[in-house]
């Protein structure tokens, strides 16, 4: 796979490992002999109060959205 990230199969099961061999997904064979995965992101809910800068704060709220559009709209 690409960037090191490797992939195995065994007890109908499909496990997938990053460059660290750890496990980033374990995923149960369905019937019809898929692999289904349901991907989500993860987003912070709290930024650490000790941010030196409020812009970083609202990069993050705004899902880092770059710095130039949070100049437009300030």
């Amino acid at each position: 796979m690409k960037k090191g990230y490797d992939n195995k199969m065994k007890d109908c099961t499909l496990t997938l490992l990053n460059t660290h061999k750890a496990m980033i997904a374990k995923v149960t064979m369905k019937k019809n002999i898929m692999f289904l995965l349901n991907m989500e992101t993860y987003v912070p809910k709290y930024v650490k109060t000790c941010v030196k800068y409020k812009t970083w704060i609202w990069h993050v709220r705004l899902e880092h959205v770059n710095f130039d559009s949070l100049k437009m709209i300030s």
